[in-house]
Order: structure tokens, then C-alpha cells, then sequence
């Protein structure tokens, strides 16, 4: 169990350092996210050296958002399409069969 605990950590630093080169490269790119940049900015006074490290921050923790959303969406639709679908009329019966609707 800690050997699988220690794999999945490592796995994370590894998605992690991709997503920072990510974010990085948007920044060098001027492909910024403009809602995340203001708040780098707004919460570095204004430095825009602090506001690239803050930018880094806030944009890798929007696309551990971003995925953990998508995950969410995907197993809810997975959800609705593996579930059997019941009939209006099963609705209306208790489960002693009797239709009391």
C-alpha cells in the first residue's frame, strides 16, 4: 500500500512539472489567461515579476481544476448511460409490484 502511495506521488510531481511548463509556456507565448493574470498582479502589488510566479501558481492549480471537473463530467454521463432506464411506468409501482399510480 505505501509502495502504490509513493508511485501515485511521484506520478503527481510528474503531471505537476508538466503543467508548470505549461503554464510557463503561455506566459512566453502572451497567451494568458486574463481573469488570473489581474489576480496575480492584484495580489503582488503590482510587481510583474512576482505576478509570472503567482500567474504559475494560479494557472497550474486552474488546470488541476479544469481536469478534476472534466473527470466529474465524464463519470457522471458514464453514470447516466450505464444506469437502466425505467419506464414511466415502473415509477408509479411500489416494489410489491402493485401499480399505485
Amino acid at each position: 500500500m505505501f509502495k502504490r502511495f509513493k508511485r501515485n506521488a511521484a506520478a503527481n510531481r510528474l503531471i505537476e512539472e508538466r503543467l508548470y511548463e505549461e503554464a510557463l509556456a503561455e506566459i512566453e507565448s502572451g497567451k494568458l489567461r486574463v481573469g488570473l493574470w489581474a489576480k496575480a498582479l492584484a495580489n503582488s502589488s503590482g510587481d510583474e515579476g512576482k505576478s509570472r510566479g503567482l500567474y504559475l501558481k494560479y494557472r497550474v492549480q486552474s488546470m488541476i481544476d479544469e481536469a478534476e471537473i472534466e473527470q466529474a463530467v465524464s463519470e457522471r454521463v458514464e453514470e447516466e448511460i450505464l444506469r437502466p432506464k425505467r419506464t414511466k411506468r415502473e415509477y408509479g409501482k411500489a416494489s410489491d409490484g402493485i401499480d399505485w399510480g
